[in-house]
């Protein structure tokens, strides 16, 4: 896999292979036709939150084994991957069993909702025969109709009813999210906590305590926010003892730009990018750059990939690298899978919280990177609407007692508000980790 630094030396941006005529022929992504004018007209400290790219999908040039990595050179050569290109994909073997950790999905997150019962997973197959979650024999054709490459739209309609807040990003921030035994099985592996210790050159570690993917196809294609998570001219100097990760339960993608995690890229990136953002806050997360000659010359929107990721593998990144959150349309099955991050070993007061959310099934207060969680979409505290129409019509009677109240907003009106729900009728056993899981997962500190 060609890094982008390699390309920055050796070959012509896409640019200047336009202004030759030859960007048709060597089949590089170009911004859609008559949106680059329009799109450079973006005021210079604003942030682009949309825009549309026709990324090319690209396959690793090793995908490395879980199995293999007791052998030193199969670990080196992953751990030499992993610091060139700033990405790693690693199969892990047996570990998952697809048809099963997406029907613990089913059971487990779709049958905790509160919702009515139309509003509940339900489906309907191709001989015309309906089918419903809380018809336990049912559940094998729904994770059936959820496996299928393509959704048919009458079902698509029926699954977007049926998600939980987070629909749009496909991350829910529901309890089950947080607690399923997949989630958990794969955080205390012992493989995979061997190969973690090999990338970040540490045993003393913690898995973070992440949720659940499910990221349904899209209507529009080609939509790329493409950013650095943290600020890339604020840089920690601890950044390097950080690994980002997703394990994925179905085949998924990752865009990113190869490469763009090294000294030398964030260099070069600072010196002629910083001066062409002025208004962006030093530190903030979330620097996204836009497309265009002016604002992205080195053409980093043309070096973009989306990487495949095969089911039943982790794919691990570095926080420093350039990437984008995917849009690849309506022809795009389910993205089923999990957030799984590792770090230093945290803090007393962290680990005090972690026990406490791992014994009751609770969901965490803050992420890893200090923000705080937000079991519905922040936008939807300006937009009560929003909330009302996606997930308060929905909820059953009781339920809407229960968690439905207002707030006053600053100009004084009273609008709609929910409180979290938990776990339905106080269903929730804890997951008996093993003691190397609960080093891992931050349950105990590492010995000294």
């Amino acid at each position: 896999m060609q890094t982008y630094n390699e390309e920055m030396r050796s070959e012509p941006t896409v640019r200047d292979k336009r202004k030759k005529g030859l960007a048709e022929e060597s089949g590089s992504p170009v911004l859609n036709q008559g949106s680059q004018r329009k799109k450079q007209k973006v005021s210079p400290t604003s942030v682009p939150k949309k825009l549309k790219f026709e990324v090319p999908t690209a396959k690793f040039d090793k995908i490395f084994s879980i199995d293999k990595l007791g052998d030193p050179d199969h670990a080196r050569e992953m751990k030499s991957f992993y610091d060139e290109n700033g990405i790693v994909c690693i199969h892990l073997g047996d570990k998952i069993n697809t048809r099963q950790a997406v029907r613990e999905f089913v059971t487990s997150i779709f049958r905790q909702m509160p919702y009515r019962k139309e509003f509940l997973l339900n489906f309907k197959l191709k001989n015309k025969k309906e089918i419903h979650i809380d018809n336990d024999e049912d559940i094998d054709d729904i994770v059936n109709v959820l496996l299928d490459s393509r959704i048919t739209s009458e079902n698509l309609r029926r699954l977007k009813n049926a998600l939980p807040p987070h629909a749009t990003f496909g991350a829910p921030c529901t309890p089950p999210s947080f607690h399923l035994d997949i989630e958990n099985k794969i955080r205390q592996d012992e493989q995979l906590y061997r190969a973690i210790t090999l990338l970040l050159d540490n045993e003393r570690i913690n898995c973070d305590f992440n949720r659940a993917i499910f990221r349904v196809p899209t209507v529009t294609q080609g939509e790329v926010f493409l950013h650095f998570d943290l600020d890339p001219r604020a840089i920690r100097s601890d950044i390097d003892s950080l690994i980002q990760g997703k394990v994925c339960i179905t085949a998924c993608k990752f865009i990113c730009v190869p490469g763009s995690n090294t000294d030398e890229f964030l260099k070069g990136f600072n010196e002629v990018y910083a001066p062409l953002y002025p208004g962006r806050k030093h530190g903030v997360a979330k620097f996204a750059i836009e497309p265009g000659p002016v604002k992205d010359p080195w053409d980093l929107f043309g070096k973009q990939k989306a990487f495949e990721i095969p089911a039943g593998s982790i794919v691990l990144w570095s926080p420093k690298i350039l990437h984008g959150h995917p849009s690849f349309g309506r022809e795009t099955p389910i993205s089923i899978g999990f957030y799984l991050g590792f770090g230093p070993e945290v803090s007393k007061e962290q680990r005090e919280a972690l026990v406490k959310s791992y014994k009751e099934g609770s969901i965490p207060e803050f992420w890893p990177s200090g923000d705080r969680v937000h079991f519905f979409p922040k936008k939807f505290t300006n937009f009560p609407f929003m909330l009302q129409k996606t997930v308060v019509d929905k909820l059953t009677p009781k339920a809407h007692e229960a968690l439905v109240t207002t707030r006053t907003t600053k100009l004084g009106k009273e609008v709609v508000d929910m409180r979290p729900w938990k776990w339905k009728d106080g269903n929730f056993t804890p997951f008996q980790f093993t003691p190397l899981g609960l080093y891992i997962t931050g349950q105990k500190e590492w010995p000294k």
